[in-house]
C-alpha cells in the first residue's frame, strides 16, 4: 500500500513526557468488498529524547494471523515547537 502526495498530515499535539511509547494500527477500506483490511505493528517503539522520526511498519491482520512481509509503511516525526 502507498499513499499519494495529495493525503494531507495531521499534527497531534500530545503532552510532554519523559519517555512515549508509539505504536500504529491502521484500518483499510476495501471498496470492491466493503470489507475492511487491519493493518498492526509486531512492535512498541520506545522514544526517550527528541526529536524523533521514524519509519513505522505495519503487517496485514487476517484473524490472530499477521502476514510476515510489510503491507504498509508511517513515516512520523516526534518534535518539540
Amino acid at each position: 500500500m502507498k499513499t499519494g502526495p495529495g493525503m494531507s498530515e495531521k499534527v497531534i499535539e500530545i503532552p510532554k513526557a519523559e519517555r512515549y511509547d508509539v505504536r500504529f494500527e491502521m484500518r483499510i477500506r476495501d471498496g470492491a468488498t466493503l470489507q475492511t483490511q487491519r493493518q498492526a505493528s509486531q512492535m512498541v517503539t520506545p522514544i526517550k529524547a527528541l526529536p524523533y522520526s521514524e519509519e513505522y511498519k505495519l503487517y496485514n491482520v487476517k484473524g490472530v494471523t499477521r502476514a510476515a512481509s510489510v503491507s504498509a509503511v508511517i513515516t512520523y516525526d516526534i518534535y518539540t515547537q
